[in-house]
């Protein structure tokens, strides 16, 4: 217990002063937010930012377009809690923010779990260009992918569930695990949640075909983070994540998947391996 007590000061040292930079103002302060509220998320919309979204899912005014998002959040909500096995088991003060903002040109998302629970989806609409995989309602894939990354982190197991309840959301032990771990699930429930996904994109299996063929397959250490500088670059933890999770979920169960979380969870220390 000590040796694990130990080991987590390090780390949320480390990040404490990693994280103490100082941050620029993210929103234009001339907006005017509104908050929609749902049972676990508060859906912040302005009425003066720009809905470019052109499919069926965004046919609505930002403000209708913001009950759709929590509909679709409060579905995630439960779909993903029952996999990774209810992991929504801490006391928050706060709900999820889901903020909808129309700052880039490219549509994605992003998740957060510290200092606060977020989701970000932006109000651009998916191109071929800027997101062209297989899906039927962007807006259930975006927030399928957010949601796990936020349920993922949320979980704790052993002496970690102690240490939450002491230092807060700043002790997530999945995020220390390797990236292609992380974006692996988000991309898997991707299609298991959805029509779609990056899961059954064929372009991922043609990469990977690819990399074999010419013998260029990319090794574990080279897919546990964002930082190869030649081809796929930062997409190498979701291309072979995904394969690597759908995987074991096909030859062990995808209780195995779970079970891995929750092992890592309970003995971060020990690595991933």
């Amino acid at each position: 217990m000590r040796k694990n007590i130990i080991f987590f000061i390090i780390i949320i040292t480390v990040i404490i002063l990693h994280s103490a930079t100082i941050v620029e103002a993210r929103y234009d302060p001339r907006l005017e937010w509104q908050v929609l509220e749902s049972p676990h998320f508060s859906v912040y919309f302005s009425m003066t930012q720009n809905n470019e979204q052109n499919n069926k899912d965004f046919n609505y005014s930002n403000e209708q377009l913001a009950q759709v998002v929590a509909d679709i959040a409060e579905e995630t909500y439960q779909q993903v809690n029952a996999q990774l096995g209810s992991p929504d088991k801490h006391h928050h003060l706060q709900k999820i923010a889901i903020i909808m903002e129309d700052f880039s040109d490219y549509a994605l998302g992003f998740a957060s779990s510290f200092p606060h629970r977020v989701i970000r989806i932006s109000l651009t609409a998916p191109t071929a260009k800027s997101f062209d995989m297989k899906f039927i309602s962007w807006l259930k894939m975006v927030i399928t992918h957010e949601y796990t990354h936020i349920a993922h982190f949320e979980m704790t197991a052993g002496s970690t569930t102690t240490l939450r309840a002491l230092f807060g959301q700043i002790l997530s032990p999945n995020a220390l695990q390797p990236m292609w771990s992380i974006e692996g699930l988000t991309v898997y429930n991707e299609t298991k949640f959805t029509t779609g996904g990056r899961g059954i994109d064929s372009r991922y299996d043609m990469y990977l075909r690819m990399a074999t063929l010419e013998n260029q397959f990319n090794t574990l250490d080279q897919i546990s983070g964002y930082y190869l500088t030649s081809w796929p670059g930062g997409s190498a933890p979701y291309i072979y994540g995904q394969s690597l999770i759908h995987f074991i979920a096909q030859k062990y169960g995808e209780d195995k998947v779970i079970a891995l979380s929750e092992i890592f969870c309970e003995y971060p220390y020990l690595g991933f391996s």
